[in-house]
């Protein structure tokens, strides 16, 4: 019976050492992979601005009916951005962007001419890859957004007047969260580079979500943006 018992205590004194071992393992390769991220790491900042092709999409109690008309709103931001391993990139941005639509005629449904237009402080982080053809380079990626709307204003066309857009009690969200992916072409100086790019937006949340006398409508943002943009090396 003793016997067995150390052979016991030994065999489990030895996955206990095994254990240690591969943590220990994972541990330095941890180490050698950030210590070869830093190695090859690009710090650079910069700012973009252009234009926000903003829709929304609309539906009737979970049914799509159509896309609302869109609305050329602006997006301008700061950004920051580390490369490494060769061509991978992290960036984070700070967005200014105006999202919202234009209803269409729908014959008992919208029968007169609105546009919703609202302003929105907007966060992302974008992964992309970038391939260099001498001092020209090409770059796509995909990313998440968040985003909280500050204020908004509905513009009735037929009327010719506007107010500002209220948020409380009309099911309209402030926060707003999504994909965004795309990417763009530039051209890179010894300290900087300029670079125009091209991103689609798609919510998953609701802009707004309304159920009145069981009827359910919900808007949803949608968008294509064109930028141009110009970044400075902070590390190269």
């Amino acid at each position: 019976m003793t016997e067995q018992s150390s052979q016991k205590n030994l065999s489990y004194k030895e996955i206990k050492t095994l254990k240690m071992k591969l943590r220990n393992s994972i541990l330095i390769i941890f180490i050698l992979f950030a210590f070869h991220s830093m190695t090859y790491s690009q710090w650079k900042i910069g700012l973009r601005s252009g234009i926000h092709f903003a829709k929304q999409k609309y539906s009737i109690n979970d049914e799509f009916l159509l896309d609302f008309d869109k609305i050329n709103g602006l997006e301008s931001g700061i950004f920051i951005q580390r490369k490494f391993l060769r061509g991978l990139g992290l960036r984070t941005e700070i967005n200014y962007i105006q999202k919202g639509s234009r209803t269409p005629f729908l014959s008992g449904v919208f029968e007169r001419d609105e546009e919703f237009r609202i302003n929105e402080i907007e966060g992302l982080f974008f992964i992309d890859y970038r391939i260099s053809i001498k001092d020209f380079f090409l770059f796509g990626g995909l990313g998440s957004i968040a985003g909280y709307s500050i204020n908004g204003k509905r513009i009735d066309h037929d009327f010719d007047n506007s107010n500002e857009l209220k948020f409380e009690n009309t099911g309209r969200n402030k926060f707003d969260w999504g994909i965004i992916y795309g990417g763009g072409i530039g051209y890179e100086f010894s300290r900087w580079e300029l670079f125009l790019e091209s991103r689609y937006r798609y919510s998953f949340n609701y802009a707004k979500d309304h159920t009145v006398g069981g009827t359910t409508e919900t808007f949803r943002n949608i968008g294509i943006d064109l930028n141009l943009g110009i970044a400075i090396y902070l590390s190269k």
